[in-house]
């Protein structure tokens, strides 16, 4: 059985994640494979330290490649400011440089979850969005994950953004 859950903003997706992984990520790179507007791939690594941040690519990269996305979401689970970056730019590299669209990039610290890709200036922005709880995700998520289904189609409204990354692909030649 297939269940069809629009997610109406990246908060949203957010809740799903803790579905998706079955807990809450923590110092946690997690990618979402997006193809044809569908939610596909979800992997989740430890983040390593900020030397070893290429690590993350090559552990990630493979299947991500194999997958063959339109584009991919990669959110970062940081205790501290700054920690998910290296991970989450060395991955961003390794994507263009794959001809892989990175559709968006999220930051979840302290309970709040904001876009790296969004240069608002606001205050709230910077503060970013509290993030949500299981209890927050759709209705028709939560009610299909309690009878078992195994294959959960999720539109995104908001997937149009992917032809606009602020960092086209750079040419190594």
């Amino acid at each position: 059985m297939t269940t069809n859950v629009k997610l109406t903003s990246p908060r949203e997706l957010l809740a799903v994640v803790l579905y998706l992984l079955g807990f809450h990520p923590t110092n946690s790179v997690v990618t979402l494979c997006l193809l044809n507007n569908k939610l596909g791939l979800t992997q989740r690594l430890d983040l390593p330290r900020p030397q070893d941040a290429h690590d993350v690519a090559k552990a990630l990269l493979p299947s991500l490649v194999t997958e063959n996305p339109d584009s991919v979401i990669l959110v970062g689970y940081e205790d501290r400011a700054g920690d998910s970056l290296p991970a989450l730019e060395s991955l961003t590299e390794a994507l263009h440089s794959h001809a892989v669209q990175v559709h968006e990039r999220l930051v979840v610290r302290d309970g709040r979850g904001r876009s790296l890709d969004c240069h608002s200036l606001s205050a709230a922005h910077r503060r970013g969005a509290r993030c949500p709880n299981r209890q927050m995700c759709p209705a028709s998520f939560q009610s299909s994950s309690a009878r078992g289904c195994h294959l959960i189609r999720i539109g995104l409204p908001w997937s149009d953004r992917s032809s606009q990354d602020p960092r086209p692909p750079q040419s190594h030649g």
